[in-house]
């Protein structure tokens, strides 16, 4: 079975959708991939000790 994604959100939609505090963070410069393997890193919304927060995981 094939677990390859497309991500077409930028930085910007994923601050409104998931009301990310920008200041708390450097701004990622994310661009549209429509081939994401597994074993590439990715940004992820996850809850941290201040709130939400993107990281970029494997």
């Amino acid at each position: 079975m094939c677990g390859r994604f497309t991500n077409a959100v930028t930085w910007r939609e994923l601050v409104e959708l998931y009301r990310i505090h920008e200041d708390d963070q450097a701004a990622l410069n994310l661009k549209p991939r429509y081939n994401v393997a597994p074993s590439q890193d990715i940004p992820i919304c996850r809850l941290g000790e201040a709130g939400r927060e993107i990281a970029q995981v494997r």
